[in-house]
């Protein structure tokens, strides 16, 4: 599918021409509880009377899915607007594939077992995205936890048939989200040029993702009102990070930061960064851990040569200083233990929940002692 993607400085106006269009007629729009006055007081194709769908709660999860599909077969719309961050955007993917399913427990075995895989999607989606970082928009991937787990739902059903990018939207957002999810991109970028499944095509848009957050962010978090060009900067680069990770997935700092937020309530980008930073130096090391790229060592040496110099440093300890650098600007804690994580028993609910395939898509072989190791330091 070749995923349209509109640049518009008026989301309303781009929608409403994108339903002329196609010839849409019954809509359902799902949002959040903050932008709900936003989305009724919009002239948003108000001819076809859409029914909104307020989502509730911090992440994806079945009870909110289950209460959409449960909207979504009785309005049986033909278009599905998904208007937020990663959360809205991934709980309208996963409802639109599993539609069909009658309860919250046939919804968990389904990504379970991954027999989500054979169901149909039930109608076309326009994403609009309200931050910048979780590149949702741009992946057939989506999140959902069950019973305090993640998992990722994966298919090519999930990628949305329409994106539309208003940085408008990303006005007056509080720093922290900005900081934390210009992070989630960042992060993504970064374990996207050193997976083992990236390609060519792939280092493209992470490269370009890395440089756009590097010579943008500042600007976007100290200015967020008054500099619309940093912050369409940014916007584009979370696109390029989804677009990158779409090709790749994610790597070891994915699947280890997971238990982080579910257990410690620590932002996903920032959850992801502090433990990035290790990787860092640890994939740079390539021969004191087993290469498990079947690309071997120089190539990863290469990959991780480049990393440095799209951080203008002159060595991997310069790189991952200006990436911590980066985090303190931005007032992202880097010390586990200052973030409540620091005992013999938080270490080990984060190995046992750490996602086993994010970790062998990582260039080097990563151990529980190494996982260990990163918590005991800091």
């Amino acid at each position: 599918m070749n995923q349209v993607v509109i640049d518009s400085s008026d989301f309303v106006d781009s929608v409403n021409k994108l339903v002329s269009n196609n010839n849409f007629s019954k809509i359902v729009i799902v949002t959040g509880k903050h932008l709900e006055n936003k989305v009724f007081k919009s002239k948003f194709i108000t001819s076809k009377n859409p029914k909104i769908f307020v989502s509730e709660g911090s992440y994806p999860e079945p009870k909110q899915i289950h209460k959409l599909i449960s909207l979504l077969n009785i309005e049986k719309p033909d278009l599905i607007i998904a208007i937020g961050g990663g959360r809205i955007i991934d709980t309208v993917k996963q409802a639109n594939k599993l539609h069909t399913l009658k309860t919250q427990e046939e919804i968990k075995s389904s990504i379970k077992d991954n027999t989500y895989k054979n169901l149909l999607p039930l109608a076309p989606i326009i994403v609009i995205p309200t931050t910048a970082g979780t590149g949702s928009e741009a992946t057939q991937f989506a999140v959902i936890y069950i019973d305090e787990k993640k998992y990722s739902v994966d298919n090519k059903d999930l990628l949305p048939e329409f994106v539309i990018h208003d940085s408008n939207l990303l006005r007056n957002i509080r720093q922290k989200i900005i900081a934390s999810t210009a992070m989630d991109a960042l992060t993504q970028a970064i374990e996207s040029m050193w997976a083992v499944k990236s390609t060519k095509e792939s280092k493209v848009y992470a490269s370009e993702s890395i440089k756009l957050i590097r010579e943008n962010i500042m600007s976007a978090y100290k200015s967020r009102n008054n500099d619309e060009t940093s912050t369409k900067k940014i916007q584009t680069a979370a696109y390029l990070s989804g677009k990158a990770i779409n090709i790749t997935r994610t790597t070891a700092p994915h699947a280890i930061s997971y238990p982080l937020t579910v257990h410690y309530n620590i932002p996903h980008g920032h959850a992801v960064a502090m433990v990035l930073r290790h990787f860092i130096k640890i994939n740079s090391m390539v021969d004191e851990y087993e290469v498990v790229d079947p690309r071997g060592k120089d190539y990863v040496k290469g990959i991780m040569q480049e990393i440095i110099n799209l951080f203008d440093s002159s060595s991997i300890e310069d790189c991952q200083n200006k990436f911590d650098y980066l985090l303190k600007d931005i007032s992202l804690e880097v010390d586990f233990k200052e973030m409540g994580i620091g005992t013999n028993s938080d270490i080990d609910i984060i190995i046992k929940e750490t996602n086993l395939d994010r970790l062998n898509n990582n260039p080097v072989k990563i151990s529980t002692d190494d996982i260990k190791n990163i918590f005991n330091k800091y």
